[in-house]
């Protein structure tokens, strides 16, 4: 019973590292965790309301972006100056990312109108990106644009971030989103 233990345990670990796997943060790099403490060197939390490393960076200005959305669309956060923002990156064969859906899907929902949500892939064809649209009943656009990736330096995923009706970035999650961590998150950008 214990070896099962041992191994359904090591088995969600590296799921859960498949695609969350990122850097450490840097020593004296400090981070703050969802309810709004701070603390230094604290890459992951083993905390069960946030999955993924919480890092609140001095609000910075994000440049503007342009996504074109698998739909055909357009999304840029110019266009959305005055409603914050959450940009998320993922990929349609990441179980991490897969596991995390229905909380940014709820979260969607629930501030529709208030706040933006814009899925950012690196890798997905059109094709795969519809596919997983229907597939998890995403309610957000998703897009293509390996760019935004780069401006926003996000090495692996899912990350997400949260940016205010300004376009600054005043939070970021590198790792799974609760939808908990991710509303309270919201709820300071608004």
């Amino acid at each position: 019973m214990i070896a099962r233990t041992i191994v359904a345990g090591a088995a969600v670990a590296m799921l859960l590292s498949s695609c969350a796997a990122g850097p450490p943060a840097p020593t004296g790099s400090r981070t703050q965790d969802d309810a709004g403490s701070t603390s230094p060197d604290r890459a992951r939390s083993t905390s069960a309301d946030r999955a993924g490393s919480t890092s609140t960076p001095r609000a910075r200005p994000a440049n503007d972006f342009s996504v074109k959305t698998f739909d055909g669309d357009s999304f840029s956060l110019a266009h959305n100056r005055g409603s914050p923002v959450v940009l998320n990156f993922w990929e349609s064969w990441c179980p991490v990312c897969q596991a995390e859906q229905p909380h940014l899907n709820q979260l969607a929902e629930d501030y529709a109108g208030k706040v933006a949500f814009i899925g950012v892939s690196n890798n997905d064809t059109v094709a795969d990106g519809k596919a997983y649209a229907e597939q998890f009943d995403v309610p957000y656009p998703l897009g293509h644009a390996p760019e935004v990736w780069s401006q926003f330096d996000v090495p692996y995923q899912p990350v997400t971030l949260v940016l205010d009706g300004s376009g600054e970035i005043v939070a970021r999650v590198d790792g799974p989103v609760t939808q908990e961590g991710l509303r309270r998150l919201i709820e300071k950008a608004l």
